[in-house]
């Protein structure tokens, strides 16, 4: 596995968490397609309405789902939160009671990210109308073919969906393409024809992989989902699980390893990390204790496979322990800043700076790199020629290195932006170099978006700090920083 940190695996990973925001997606999907007109596709195979290649899909039983988040805790602060996502769901609910199901798939690849989705029983009729109920933007297209629903909330995100009719259902595509956000749709119509046309060739249900993982989660169950590791790492091939809901919550996952040996390794560390979290969780928390200590852990040539049931009286105390630590957390954690500087601009810092301490060490040429990556960095501040800027910028750098100690301390700080103030590139890779030697060491990327983390925040936050003029005011700012971040938990390493 690569350990080099790219500003296109940043995008990944912060993509993959937006596909979280597909649980945003999901949740409006989930918690308003719940009941509606009968499907005639809900006899066949949910994998034939995704795309072969897929990253990772997974299928809901709509009704279950509902029934399962009337029951539990988890959603019960929808109606405050998302006014007109709950007035949407209340109208759809209001179609009937005959069953629908949720058939989708993610893509990620590099810095684009796709999400397709078949809900099964709806028509674009009901998406339509109970859009406008809830006062949403709702526009048909001129044939009644086409749908675009934009779901917005006072301080949610707001989400556009490009539905297209299908035989039995919807089908709905929302992509986001360089890194965007994911309600920034760039899908159109044309895109999702072109979907439905290559199913014709080849879908899911064709990929073998697939098919014998979701043999072995469970794909009766109400809930499942199966994926591909792809480049994520070498030593995981494929991932799936599936929850039954009808008594509370009882959660399969299957993770498949490329082979035996490194099956039996992993076991033996997850069984390492339950005992330290067991050792970890505070008192308060006893309902996750039992139910971390009672899952089962084993496996099975090359697979493992993990199993935690709670009834719903036990989910419902697992959720308020979760919400009263979040709450406790949110209360001593500190204020967000403004987002001068982004992840994906602190990766390509790190990286560059990287890739010149591989060719030279030498003061002199880590400045020069440094100072190019500072003009990088800076919004508008391009100096005319940037060669000689960064060379007088050296020049000067060298010269208080000279300088004796308390010299030093005392002198002003040289900066090759003033549009950075304080914060420098060779400030933030000396920051971070400790954590990103230790994450290369572990080959954890995890471990690298940390560091990358520390920097972001670091650089943000020092850019609150009232102007410093001398190097002692920057040293005093950055260990103030650090404190606060530390102290915070704004990055926390993951456990070995």
């Amino acid at each position: 596995m690569s350990t080099r940190l790219t500003s296109s695996s940043v995008a990944r990973y912060s993509a993959a968490m937006r596909a979280s925001g597909c649980v945003l997606v999901m949740g409006l999907i989930l918690g308003g397609l719940a009941c509606g007109r009968a499907a005639s596709g809900q006899g066949t195979n949910p994998l034939a309405r995704l795309p072969a290649g897929a990253d990772l899909v997974f299928v809901v039983d709509l009704p279950a789902m509902q029934r399962w988040m009337d029951s539990s805790a988890l959603f019960e602060s929808s109606a405050s939160t998302r006014p007109a996502f709950t007035a949407w769901g209340k109208c759809l609910l209001s179609e009937g009671a005959a069953k629908k199901r949720l058939a989708a798939s993610v893509d990620v690849s590099g810095e684009d990210l796709v999400i397709r989705f078949v809900v099964e029983g709806s028509s674009l009729d009901e998406v339509e109308r109970c859009g406008q109920a809830a006062g949403l933007k709702a526009a048909m297209s001129a044939d009644r073919k086409a749908l675009e629903l934009t779901i917005s909330d006072p301080g949610a995100p707001t989400v556009t969906q490009l539905y297209l009719a299908v035989p039995g259902g919807v089908f709905c595509r929302m992509a986001s393409a360089g890194g965007s956000e994911l309600g920034e749709n760039t899908s159109v119509r044309a895109d999702l024809e072109r979907d439905l046309a290559a199913l014709a060739q080849s879908s899911a249900a064709t990929d073998p992989r697939l098919a014998a993982l979701s043999r072995k989660v469970g794909a009766s169950q109400p809930l499942w989902f199966v994926g591909h590791a792809g480049d994520l790492t070498t030593k995981l091939a494929a991932f799936g699980g599936s929850a039954a809901l009808e008594r509370g919550l009882a959660l399969h996952l299957v993770t498949v390893f490329e082979s035996a040996s490194t099956a039996e390794a992993r076991l033996a560390e997850l069984q390492e990390l339950r005992r330290r979290v067991l050792e970890s969780l505070p008192s308060s928390m006893s309902e996750l204790t039992r139910a971390l200590r009672d899952a089962t852990i084993e496996r099975a040539a090359e697979d493992l496979r993990l199993r935690v049931a709670l009834d719903t009286p036990q989910l419902q105390r697992a959720v308020k322990e979760l919400r009263d630590a979040a709450s406790a957390e949110q209360a001593t954690r500190p204020a967000a800043v403004p987002e001068r500087v982004t992840t994906e601009q602190i990766a390509s810092m790190i990286n560059a700076m990287k890739a010149c301490a591989d060719q030279s060490t030498l003061p002199k040429d880590m400045y020069a790199c440094g100072c190019q990556q500072d003009l990088a960095m800076s919004p508008t501040f391009k100096p005319a020629d940037a060669k000689a800027h960064c060379a007088e910028y050296v020049r000067l750098t060298l010269a208080q290195a000279k300088l004796s100690e308390e010299e030093q301390r005392r002198a002003p700080v040289v900066r090759a932006s003033p549009e950075l103030q304080a914060v420098d590139s060779m400030l933030l890779f000396s920051f971070t170099s400790p954590c990103l030697i230790e994450a290369i060491k572990k080959r954890s990327t995890e471990h690298g978006m940390a560091c990358v983390c520390l920097a972001r925040e670091l650089a943000n936050r020092m850019a609150m700090i009232p102007k410093v003029r001398t190097n002692e005011e920057v040293g005093a700012a950055v260990m103030q920083v650090a404190e606060e971040i530390a102290g915070g938990n704004l990055c926390p390493i993951p456990s070995p």
